[in-house]
């Protein structure tokens, strides 16, 4: 049986590791990774705070989210809208105020609808947020935006 501190054994486990980390990957323990399994995953950012006007009429408004870095494979994540001075349902309408959203290989963004309603009320602006939490295959950025409903009355 061939001992691992054997000169042989040795010169080839050295041999092994150069070759392994000259072709970019790194040695853990008797595997190695390469340059591909050691990429970083994208990050994914709410794209920014949305100021709209209110108008007189329901419009729909997207909130927006932003993936970057490599955008090869797909990623997802959960989004949560939470009421603040504007109250899902008379001031804004979602499909759920939780759920998933998916950037498909290669998006680099995603939009989720938001129906604001108007009304003829003179009242102040209106906010709520949203927040990204539990990315799959990306990690996460800037988690959390806000949503400005401008009174327009």
């Amino acid at each position: 049986m061939t001992s691992c501190t054997t000169p042989a054994v040795r010169r080839i486990a050295t041999l092994c590791a150069a070759s392994a980390i000259a072709l970019g990957g790194s040695i853990a323990g008797a595997a190695t990774t390469s340059p591909a399994h050691a990429a970083t995953l994208p990050q994914i950012s709410v794209a920014h705070d949305m100021v709209k006007p209110e108008l007189d009429r329901a419009k729909s408004m997207f909130l927006q989210f932003v993936r970057t870095g490599d955008v090869s494979a797909p990623s997802s994540m959960k989004v949560t809208v939470t009421d603040g001075t504007a109250t899902a349902g008379s001031d804004y309408t979602v499909v759920h105020t939780v759920w998933t959203v998916y950037f498909r290989a290669g998006s680099r963004l995603a939009t989720v609808a938001v129906r604001i309603l108007g009304d003829r009320v003179a009242e102040p602006d209106e906010s709520f947020t949203f927040t990204v939490s539990d990315a799959v295959g990306a990690t996460i950025g800037d988690d959390a935006g806000t949503y400005t409903i401008v009174n327009d009355d």
